[in-house]
């Protein structure tokens, strides 16, 4: 057996435990970077120095660190399964080095600039999940995927059960949230329940302009005869509002970013951050947001200098 007819056989079994979006990436590494390579090699025959004359031509040719190292990791967890399936005696990656990755420095907002876009948003079409990335860290297919039986505004709640994605050559697709951390419950601000509350208005409004065509999708966020929506459209929305207002161009997932920074440099205790993004592990919280560690540092000092 090939590299290349392993790794197809692999995609195969994984189709079912894989989430849409994840089985599309790996799938794509296949195809572009792992079998024009390695394809024609024998599986039994592949070496740890295989793997890492991939990795530097791949550099060369202009890709991110941090795409290489995720190649390696498919390939890596290909390779398990293989070992374990018996069709390698070793995993040839485990002796590969990848390459360091490149410390990426987050773009966030500050509280004022937030301030001023939810302002300039208000009245907007999508100004709740403009609420909701910003004051709860919703992540964009979590916003996209949120349905109003999810929502208890009464009780200023919701719960985060599923994820909208386009994935390509399938549509959109509904899926899993990241992680079992991801299913979680999260409390909203009051401003959050007031534009969600704007937002439930408007819907009925649209929905009686639509008339018979209308579709009861059941999604807060909808098209406007009530099909599911695009997460894609959000994107464009926001990268227009954010042009109009005169702030620092971020993406929309850097509101969620900056949620994160604001709350903690507020205060607020990591672990109740790690909670409401939904992270796996407070290790991921605090390696992504380490910029504001350093605050956190000077009011740790400030305050046991209060103490005693």
């Amino acid at each position: 057996m090939t590299v290349g007819q392993f790794l197809d056989r692999w995609l195969e079994v994984k189709a079912s435990a894989l989430r849409p979006k994840t089985l599309e990436y790996y799938r794509r590494m296949v195809e572009y970077h792992l079998k024009p390579v390695l394809g024609g090699l024998r599986l039994w025959d592949l070496r740890p120095d295989h793997l890492q004359g991939l990795y530097s031509p791949m550099l060369g040719r202009g890709l991110a660190p941090k795409t290489v190292r995720l190649c390696h990791a498919v390939i890596r967890a290909a390779l398990n399964d293989a070992l374990r399936w018996g069709l390698v005696a070793r995993n040839p990656a485990l002796a590969a080095t990848p390459p360091r990755p490149a410390r990426r420095e987050l773009k966030v907002w500050s509280a004022e600039e937030a301030r001023r876009f939810l302002e300039a948003a208000a009245g907007a079409r999508f100004e709740a999940a403009y609420y909701l990335a910003i004051y709860c860290g919703l992540r964009i297919g979590e916003i996209a995927g949120l349905r109003w039986e999810d929502v208890d505004l009464a009780a200023g709640g919701l719960q985060v059960r599923r994820t909208l994605r386009r994935v390509a050559g399938q549509g959109l697709v509904v899926g899993e949230p990241k992680s079992e951390a991801g299913r979680r419950q999260v409390v909203l601000p009051g401003p959050v329940v007031e534009a969600l509350r704007r937002r439930r208005l408007a819907q009925k409004q649209e929905r009686l302009l639509a008339g018979a065509a209308w579709t009861d999708s059941g999604y807060v966020f909808t098209t406007r005869t009530g099909g599911a929506l695009d997460p894609q459209r959000l994107c464009d929305d926001f990268a227009e509002r954010v042009t109009a207002a005169g702030l620092p161009r971020i993406r929309f997932h850097d509101l969620r970013h900056t949620c994160a920074s604001l709350l903690l440099s507020a205060g607020v205790h990591p672990k109740v951050v790690q909670e409401l993004l939904g992270h796996s592990q407070i290790s991921i919280t605090l390696d992504t947001y380490s910029h504001v560690l350093p605050t956190l540092q000077e009011q740790a000092a400030r305050a046991m200098g209060a103490l005693l």
